[in-house]
């Protein structure tokens, strides 16, 4: 049995009536870091804050003339992500869904600014926005994240819940699109680094994960309020909006398509306001606008 991490001991113990073994797994995971990474980091710690992200976002960005003089070891590991790819990926079956993601883009961007990162918060990933500040800080923070995570959308795209949002909204995806959807996370998830040993193969074994992690998080508290709220505040200047008027108006919709796509539970904990609680209706009026 792994050491429980003190805040997941009230959830895990339910997760285990439910799924001994995927919540045994779970918890375990959540005590590893990255086998591959961390090494880096260590090696790298002295660098002056704006050199290490200089020498990061070139080897995201691709950017060789900047990296090549990087640390070796950054260097090292950029080439290895390059170069090593697991025999189980196949690009081809990626198409599929990258044709569905831009066939519904518009409704799978909404789905996640709304509904899955929404949902996100409301785990213990909420503390590192909080703590940084880079959603809920002075300034354009959370405008930022959801511009940052709508360009990493396009690029990698999301399953599991999102394009169940997504189809709720009116997106049309297939079987073989959602399968498609999900070996592409599969494969960016390997590419962040999440060990193999919890790494889904198949969209019924993500909802597992999914479901099980949830029962073993703690409810949202004030850090996950703040952090999911703060995200609709940056929504009406990422549409472009200007007047006041306008943008109450559009807060209010974004909250209450946000509550239909996440349920009445979740909203009332992170404190929305009262809007129409009936999800059939809200979804309905969304997909005939």
């Amino acid at each position: 049995m792994p050491d429980c991490p003190s805040a997941y001991t009230e959830g895990f113990a339910r997760a285990r009536l439910h799924d001994e073994e995927a919540a045994v797994s779970y918890i375990r995971h959540t005590v590893l870091g990255d086998a591959e990474l961390d090494p880096v980091m260590q090696e790298m710690h002295g660098l002056p804050p704006e050199d290490l992200h200089r020498f990061v976002r070139a080897g995201i960005e691709q950017e060789p003339d900047v990296l090549r003089t990087a640390p070796r070891v950054l260097r090292d590991f950029f080439d290895k992500a390059d170069s090593t790819v697991p025999p189980w990926v196949d690009f081809e079956s990626f198409k599929p869904g990258m044709r569905a993601f831009h066939a519904n883009m518009s409704d799978m961007l909404i789905a996640y600014a709304v509904g899955s990162a929404v949902e996100g918060f409301s785990t213990l990933v909420s503390k590192s926005f909080s703590i940084t500040g880079r959603v809920t800080g002075l300034g354009p923070g959370a405008e930022r994240r959801l511009r940052q995570n709508n360009r990493h959308m396009v690029e990698v795209y999301f399953p599991g819940r999102q394009f169940e949002h997504a189809i709720a909204m009116g997106a049309t995806v297939s079987q073989e699109q959602k399968d498609s959807i999900v070996r592409i996370w599969r494969y960016a998830g390997y590419l962040l680094g999440v060990p193999e040993t919890i790494l889904f193969t198949n969209e019924a074994q993500a909802r597992k994960t999914y479901e099980i992690g949830h029962m073993c998080e703690p409810s949202p508290d004030d850090d996950a309020i703040g952090v999911a709220n703060a995200v609709f505040k940056a929504i009406p200047a990422m549409a472009g909006l200007t007047e006041e008027a306008e943008i109450r108006s559009f807060q209010m919709y974004a909250y209450r398509l946000s509550r239909a796509l996440i349920g009445n539970e979740l909203a009332d904990q992170y404190n929305y306001p009262k809007t129409l609680r009936n999800r059939t209706l809200v979804l309905l009026h969304y997909r005939l606008r």
